[in-house]
């Protein structure tokens, strides 16, 4: 063993030239190449670099501050325990300190993916003082692991550079080895470094383990080699013991970390060295892929598309990390990179699985298709002889390339099969409503229905077309010129042949351009005779319908003397009311069996001679005729043609009722004696002397002149208000009026004795009589207190008018 680890150290010593090339530049250029930048506890001496990071590394000392001139090295625990580094740098010029910083990551158990795992979590220890020179501590290890260390030239900011040493210091009991890398190498068998470590199946790889003896001092030909290769920690092969050789060549199939272990020794003094290295390789499985969809292949119907690995078994899931990217037509999906995808558009879909370094493999295609997005426009009323197209949208045609249409009406298929369809009164019946829907299909799997519309087909309004002959009496004899109002729309029963809810239009043209602004009143504007062209329109529909026949009416202006009818006996006004109701139902009744026996006349009353003229603003029952003599115009008109046959007049008279003269209220005291007929000089102020007067507890029995209350005899009154109704009745035309008053009856004051006033005096002295106000009335302010110096004052009312200031000799006052 002594001599062991004496050929162990001449070895460590002859190599530490490998280390004056300091180490490597970046982390990449560390993994790459790692035997070629290792450090230990050796005293060692490199130049320090002046070539700048372009590494995005920060160590967490640094402040957040970047590496500025970085070395790499890596170091390997050899004896467990801790220890302590020292790092110094001088100028190469002047020989004086500069500054100096390091950081340390570890421990790391190989080199695998090392420069990812070069983080703050991995972080040991950290300098970033401004020190020439830098304690490195490395806390308790264990044998194999790796730390990799970091020493940054800061003082290349300046532009100064010069050597480093690194060193161990004393006191740590554990120790680095520097041979761990040197030994033995996995290479390509060209000794070419290997840096492909992935592969695609069926493809092999050979990788070859060499055994460094650049400085073994004794001869060559006395080395003997042994070979263990494993495989994930498990043996493969056949060991090979005592080989010539320093290298060996394997031939890999499987994925998985590969190990050699080395044994090199020579044969004439037994000293041996052992040594091991290891290489992951990874060998992939080219995946054979479909996909399905989970729906139909409608779009609306939400189908989804899987991803089917059909020979998922051979894969490993450590190592065959698939990709996907799905396309539609050809075209890549932006995101659509996970094993499953839901088309949103129709088109053509696969996926393109990838499983580097295996080439791409392009699943089957699936096929989605849009359902057509198709809407019709909304519900309409046409009319007979018109039509209407129910026009067809389709919202997402950019998705659609063969659309079919068929029509429904009603439920049932009309066999259209054009985008559009075309409704008239040829196949939809007049004055019926039907209901209209379209479905589409897309590539003649895809369906949609589209909303229902409405459409009624209304009948045009049907016009007599007959002349119809309409006679207009011209009756004021001042202007019998042929000239007269007449009331076209009178006609509208016989021109509609009874049809309700129709408006007639009139014109003065065949051409119906000069419409008749007022057909109520219309004037003619030929004496005589003129013609009249009228159209129908229905417009209660939308669209409004109207008349293909065109009604004529001939009107006749004929010259008529104006009758006179008896008169209306007069009648009374309503009570209290500027107005009276006449009975023109008995004066019809009059004028129809006198004058027309035989006749089938219509007859109408009116206010002035135009409304008898048209026949417009009639008079009723109900029509209030006002106060006074009204002239009434007797329309007579032929109940078959509405031709006029007469117009008479006769005066109606509203008789004058008796004056509803204002009645002042009474205000009585509970204990005073009233008469109801003092009011009767107010009542019959100003009236007829054949008006009387009668009183009455309710307006009711005012009216109907039942329970008079005598007035000529005292009421019984009882306190508080009460109101009285009198009737007015003029004997001379039998009106009547009723008119009302309040009597107020107030309670009579209840006052007390008042006591003496005494006030000391040679005769007479001055009295203030209102002292006694407050006793009398017993404090009520509602009562008025009143003085008087004698009995006969009293009754005369004669009361004293400076109660405050009285001035008398003793004597009795009377108080009221």
């Amino acid at each position: 063993m002594k001599l062991l680890k004496l050929v162990l150290l001449v070895f460590i010593l002859t190599n530490t030239n490998i280390f004056s090339q300091g180490g490597a530049p970046t982390c990449v250029a560390l993994t790459a190449n790692p035997d070629n930048y290792q450090t230990c506890a050796t005293n060692i001496s490199f130049t320090s670099s002046s070539t700048a990071s372009n590494e995005n590394y920060f160590p967490q000392c640094f402040g957040g501050n970047p590496l500025v001139a970085p070395s790499w090295f890596i170091i390997r625990i050899d004896n467990p325990g801790s220890l302590t580094l020292q790092i110094s740098q001088v100028d190469s010029n002047t020989g004086a300190g500069i500054d100096v910083d390091f950081a340390l990551y570890g421990p790391f158990t190989n080199t695998n993916n090392l420069c990812s795992n070069i983080n703050n979590t991995n972080l040991a220890s950290c300098s970033y003082s401004p020190n020439a020179i830098e304690n490195v501590p490395i806390p308790f290890s264990n044998t194999g692991d790796l730390y990799v260390l970091i020493i940054d030239n800061y003082a290349a900011l300046s532009g100064q550079s010069g050597p480093i040493t690194v060193s161990q210091l004393s006191g740590g009991t554990g120790t680095t080895n520097c041979d761990f890398l040197s030994l033995t190498k996995i290479t390509n068998p060209d000794d070419t470094a290997l840096t492909q470590t992935d592969f695609c199946k069926p493809n092999t790889k050979d990788i070859k383990a060499t055994v460094d003896v650049t400085f073994f001092t004794g001869l060559l030909s006395n080395l003997r080699f042994d070979y263990r290769w494993f495989r994930n920690g498990v043996q493969i092969g056949t060991p090979i013991i005592g080989s010539n050789s320093s290298s060996n060549i394997i031939n890999t199939t499987e994925s998985g970390t590969y190990k050699v272990e080395t044994r090199a020794y020579d044969i004439t003094n037994g000293t041996f060295q052992i040594s091991d290295a290891s290489v992951d390789l990874k060998f992939h499985t080219i995946p054979t892929i479909t996909i399905q969809n989970t729906n139909t292949v409608c779009l609306n119907s939400n189908p989804v598309l899987n991803t089917t690995i059909t020979n998922s078994a051979q894969l490993n899931p450590t190592v065959d990390i698939l990709s996907y990217q799905w396309y539609l037509n050809n075209n890549s999906i932006n995101g659509a990179t996970n094993a499953n995808f839901t088309p949103t558009l129709s088109g053509d879909y696969y996926v393109i699985v990838t499983n580097n370094p295996c080439s791409t493999v392009q699943s089957n295609t699936i096929r989605i298709i849009a359902n057509p997005s198709v809407s019709i426009a909304n519900n309409q009323t046409i009319c007979e002889g018109t039509n209407y197209t129910i026009v067809s949208t389709i919202a997402n045609a950019a998705n659609t390339s063969n659309v079919t249409f068929e029509w429904f009406k009603d439920g049932v298929t009309t066999g259209i099969t054009t985008p559009n369809y075309l409704v008239n009164s040829t196949n939809q019946a007049i004055n019926t409503t039907s209901s209209y829907y379209v479905v589409t299909t897309e590539q003649g799997t895809c369906t949609n229905t589209s909303n229902t519309v409405s459409i009624t087909v209304n009948a045009l309004p049907v016009l007599n077309t007959t002349p119809i002959l309409f006679e207009q009496c011209d009756y004021i004899p001042s202007t019998l010129d042929g000239f007269a109002e007449s009331n076209l729309t009178s006609l509208y029963n016989i021109l509609t042949n009874n049809t309700p809810g129709l408006t007639l239009y009139y014109y003065l043209d065949a051409g119906l351009t000069n419409l008749i602004a007022n057909p109520t009143n219309f004037i003619n504007t030929t004496a005589f005779n003129q013609t009249i062209y009228v159209k129908a329109v229905n417009e209660a529909i939308t669209s409004n319908c109207t008349s293909s026949g065109t009604g004529i009416i001939n009107l006749q202006i004929n010259p008529t003397n104006l009758s006179n009818y008896p008169n209306i006996p007069p009648v009374c006004p309503e009570i209290n009311q500027n107005y009276g109701f006449v009975n023109f139902n008995a004066q019809r009744t009059l004028i129809k069996n006198t004058f027309f026996p035989v006749s089938n006349v219509i007859i109408t009353f009116h206010l002035n001679t135009s409304d008898a003229s048209t026949g417009l603003n009639e008079l009723t029952n109900t029509s209030q005729i006002p106060l006074g003599i009204t002239t009434v115009y007797a329309r007579v008109i032929s109940a078959t043609t509405a031709s006029c046959q007469s117009v008479g007049t006769f005066d109606v008279i509203v008789t004058n009722p008796p004056l509803q003269n204002a009645i002042s209220d009474e205000n009585v005291c509970l204990l005073d004696t009233f008469l109801l007929n003092t009011k009767d000089a107010e009542v019959l102020l100003g009236q007829n002397p054949t008006v009387s007067t009668s009183y009455f507890n309710t307006y009711n029995d005012a009216l109907t002149n039942l329970n008079v209350v005598n007035k000529n005899t005292p009421l019984a009154l009882a306190l508080g208000t009460k109101t009285y109704y009198i009737r007015l009745f003029d004997s001379a035309t039998q009106c009547i009026s009723i008119v009302d008053f309040d009597i107020i009856v107030f309670p009579n004051p209840t006052i007390v004795q008042p006591n003496p006033i005494r006030i000391c005096g040679d005769v007479t002295a001055n009295f203030n009589l209102e002292v006694r106000n407050n006793q009398i009335t017993g404090g009520n302010p509602n009562y008025q207190v009143r003085y008087f110096a004698t009995l006969a004052n009293q009754n005369s009312g004669n009361a004293i008018a400076n109660t405050t200031n009285y001035n008398s000799a003793s004597t009795t006052i009377y108080v009221q």
